[in-house]
This record gives structure tokens, sequence and C-alpha cells, in this order.
């Protein structure tokens, strides 16, 4: 647990500055709040924490946003991340997490770069509604073996919506669906029944409330070729992140 208030105050930072994020672009703050918070308690404790912190934020975003999410394309993905989901639980073990981490990684950085292009946008058409099924079966395998849901979702429906308060609302939306997801596999695993996180989510829930809601209003206020331009950032950069691990954890094996 976060035991002193020093770490605590750290801890608050850390996660205004997520969601922060989050509310700018409806999905990135378990990337930034995760690896800063296992450095100031164990990682067992900041999963479930983020993850309902998550969860709130998600629900923040869908009921104050001024346009409704996109109900088909959420329908859509829906059947494909449960499956998703239960494959990443029940294979959780079995696959080769460098890899998988690191195909993730080089897609992301690689779909963010391509956005990036003065073309990339927006794209001259939307791709096929078929590619909800492996965007959502990524998503949920990803994030039930990983923690890490976001990045295909966002790649999907970033070809496929092109107004930012239709994307943002439906990103956070179907997030939401994967956070409540897990949130019960956890609470089922018992990892909310730890001492201290009760406690830990009720001082850090008013900093990720504020921090969304800061990132609301910033979105608001900023164009739509600026927000995919934030959007397209933000992929390249969990991507690039996600490869540094990747390569950071195999190196003492190779030196």
């Amino acid at each position: 647990m976060i035991a002193t208030p020093e770490l605590l105050a750290l801890a608050l930072v850390i996660v205004f500055a997520a969601y922060f994020v989050f509310g700018a672009t409806g999905f990135g703050s378990s990337l930034l709040a995760v690896p800063l918070l296992s450095q100031l308690a164990p990682l067992a404790f900041v999963l479930p924490l983020v993850l309902a912190l998550d969860l709130v934020a998600s629900a923040q975003i869908r009921a104050v946003a001024p346009t409704p999410p996109d109900r088909g394309e959420l329908l859509r993905t829906l059947l494909p991340m449960a499956a998703g989901t239960a494959a990443g639980v029940l294979l959780l073990g079995a696959m080769p997490e460098a890899i998988l981490l690191a195909l993730l990684g080089a897609i992301t950085l690689g779909w963010g770069l391509r956005m990036l292009r003065p073309a990339g946008v927006h794209a001259p058409a939307p791709i096929g509604r078929g590619w909800a099924w492996p965007a959502g079966g990524a998503a949920g395998l990803m994030g039930a073996a990983f923690g890490v849901p976001g990045p295909p979702y966002v790649m999907y429906l970033s070809r496929r919506i092109f107004d930012k308060s239709t994307f943002h609302a439906t990103i956070a939306s179907a997030l939401g669906l994967h956070f409540l997801l897990r949130t019960g596999v956890f609470a089922a695993a018992g990892l909310y029944a730890q001492p201290g996180i009760v406690h830990a989510i009720a001082w850090l829930l008013p900093a990720s409330v504020l921090g969304a809601w800061t990132g609301m209003r910033v979105q608001r206020e900023v164009p739509a070729t600026r927000f995919f331009r934030w959007v397209a950032l933000l992929l390249a950069g969990i991507g690039a992140a996600l490869l540094v691990r990747v390569g950071a954890a195999a190196w003492p094996a190779n030196g």
C-alpha cells in the first residue's frame, strides 16, 4: 500500500496526469499510471487500484459527453471483446508475453506514425466493419492478459469515427465495458480485499476525477485535427514504450 504522506502526494500527481490524458483522449491512463505507481506499491495492489479509477473515469466521460457514443460500433466490438477477454484469461501464462507485447508495440507505433502523416489524421475512407472482430478480440485479449486494452480499440475506431466528440465518447464507453468485466474478475479473485486498497482508492479518486474533468475541458476547446493528432502521438508513444519495455526485459538475458 502507499504508506507515507510523501508517496501519497506523488501518487496524487501521477493519477492527475494520467487521467488528464484519459479525459483528453479517452484512453491511455493505465499505460501511464501503472508503471509509475508500481514504483510506489506492489503491482498486485496497483492493478486493481488503477482499474477502479479507470472504471469511474470512463463513466464520468460517458455521463458528461456532449455527444453519445456510436452504439453500432459498441455492439460490433462487444462480442469479440468478451471472447478475447476469455481467451486472455484462459491462455494467460501459456502465451509468449514478450512476443505479443512486441507485436502490439510495433503495430501501435506504426499506426500512430501513419496517422501523423499529413493525410493520416483524416483517412479518405473508413475501414470495413469486419475489422471490429480482430480489434475487439485483440483489445479483450491484451486487456485481460496484460492490462493494455486501449490501442486495438483506438486503431479501429480512429478509422471508423471521424467526429472527435463521438470518437471520444465511444472509446471511453468501449473501454468502460472492458473495465467493468475486468473489475468483476478482479473482485472474484479477491484483489479488492487487500488491506488498504479501498482507502487508497478513496484518496486517489478525487485526483482522477479532477484530471479527467480538466482533460475533457481541454479536449472540447481544440480543433478535431489537433485532437486526432494527440491521439496519434499517444498511440506512437505507447507503442514505443511497449517496445522499450520488452527490450529492457530481454536485455539482462542477452547481456
